[in-house]
């Protein structure tokens, strides 16, 4: 947040890594600067501006009426066993604001979000590290006429596909990060 207000309050467009912020009010403040300073002030959230984007959204409007969808993440972190022998590494440091859902999990919210909306309700879970950062997320976004199943880790490995599926098809997403192997 800092180093982004003193960029924005300098003329400069930036390009913040997600998250983007720490909480809503950090954004609103931020985002008033940037307007007023004339400047962009954005996240570099790669699966928003990649072309298979459009794919996916436009195979979701060929599959019928969507019920269920799971967006899935689960990547062991490179990090995990250094944390499993006692150190802190930032990726696990929750003075840093970072663990599962502000790495991974972001990856499943957006794509939900930017094809069904704001969801009427979320329910989530996590299991959290002894150090209080969460190793793995798992979320339910309720919509009138669907649900949407949210599931990222750190502290494991998977390798399902993301799914969406309607009363006529369904899709596939190969890895949700990057809308890859869509099918």
């Amino acid at each position: 947040f800092e180093q982004s207000m003193k960029m924005v309050r300098a003329g400069k467009h930036i390009i913040v890594e997600k998250p983007i912020v720490t909480t809503e009010e950090e954004f609103l403040i931020l985002a008033n600067e940037a307007k007023k300073n004339n400047v962009v002030f954005m996240e570099a959230i790669i699966g928003m501006h990649l072309p298979a984007r459009r794919i996916l959204k436009n195979a979701v409007d060929r599959i019928g009426k969507i019920s269920n969808c799971r967006f899935e993440f689960c990547q062991l972190s490179s990090k995990y066993k250094d944390y499993l022998l006692g150190n802190n590494p930032n990726i696990f440091n929750p003075a840093f604001a970072t663990g599962t859902l502000m790495d991974l999990g972001i990856y499943c919210v957006y794509p939900a979000i930017d094809l069904f909306g704001v969801p009427d309700t979320i329910y989530t879970q996590a299991s959290f590290l002894d150090n209080g950062s969460d190793g793995t997320v798992s979320a339910i976004f309720t919509y009138s006429d669907k649900i949407v199943n949210i599931i990222s880790s750190k502290t494991c490995q998977s390798d399902y596909p993301s799914k969406i599926l309607g009363d006529n098809g369904k899709i596939s997403v190969g890895h949700i990060s990057k809308y890859d192997d869509i099918y």
